[in-house]
């Protein structure tokens, strides 16, 4: 259940590059189980609108508040330079919520897609957001934006949400995907295993991702950030991610899936 992390020089060098230049990613953050592999091969989900997050999911290390940093936009040229720095062809980012902020920091994300996108047109632009509180305007303006790839998380099955998630909303994260669904974009959704849901709970939550019209899913197991979280309530082994997936392609037509121990959002190649 765990993923040694061997400090080779790329991985020192992915460190050195976001310390030097004060970025944040979800990898550090949230403490990633994939960190060592990603970050050796110069992949790194950047987590922008600060580090802290107005939310309070019990599952999650970043740091929480009701109201977050304010906005810095020189964090959009340090981005520039580590996608320059490492030749990436990707770019994925994501963020805290940001409930403090009017749009949500919808506007934010657009200015950063836009300048991506004139920084490198073939740049693939992945972003993974939050859901906006379901504002309109928020979602239509990140429809319209640069990037490629819409994602947003459920996160946990219906079953759980609530106890676990408290300050979400699973139906209005269905809703919004159902919008992503509409764009002429890419989209993309997953959730974790482990929080005491049923099978049943698990094919049912497949089903409504699918309803959206969401081309790419990931189904992974939690892992807690630290002794301090929360604690998976089980461990789904090799066989039962396999015999998921499989029920998973048999019943629904995605474009791609991830189901498997280690599977998390951004750790899904969409492109």
């Amino acid at each position: 259940m765990k993923k040694k992390i061997i400090l080779n020089d790329e991985i020192k060098k992915t460190y050195h590059s976001l310390k030097n230049l004060k970025l944040n990613t979800i990898c550090v953050e949230a403490n990633c189980p994939n960190i060592g592999e990603c970050f050796s091969k110069g992949k790194m989900t950047f987590l922008i609108l600060g580090d802290i997050c107005t939310r309070h999911c019990s599952y999650c290390s970043v740091n929480k508040s009701r109201v977050g940093r304010e906005l810095d936009y020189g964090e959009i040229e340090n981005i520039k330079k580590i996608i320059k720095l490492n030749n990436l062809q990707t770019v994925v980012v994501t963020s805290v919520t940001r409930d403090d902020l009017e749009d949500g920091g919808s506007s934010y994300y657009a200015k950063l897609c836009s300048e991506l996108r004139n920084f490198k047109h073939d740049l693939i632009i992945e972003i993974l957001t939050p859901d906006f509180n379901y504002k309109q305007s928020s979602i239509e303006m990140i429809k319209e934006s640069d990037a490629d790839i819409l994602s947003h998380n459920v996160e946990l099955t219906n079953s759980v949400y609530k106890k676990y998630r408290p300050t979400g909303d699973y139906h209005k994260s269905l809703e919004l995907l159902k919008e992503y669904s509409k764009s002429d974009k890419k989209s993309k959704s997953a959730f974790i295993l482990g929080f005491g849901e049923t099978d049943r709970d698990i094919k049912m939550t497949i089903e409504d991702i699918a309803q959206t019209g969401v081309d790419y899913l990931s189904i992974g197991q939690y892992l807690a950030p630290s002794r301090k979280h929360i604690q998976a309530l089980k461990y789904y082994n090799h066989d039962e991610f396999a015999q998921l997936s499989d029920w998973t392609n048999k019943n629904f037509d995605f474009e791609k899936i991830d189901i498997s121990f280690y599977s998390r959002s951004s750790y899904l190649d969409a492109n």
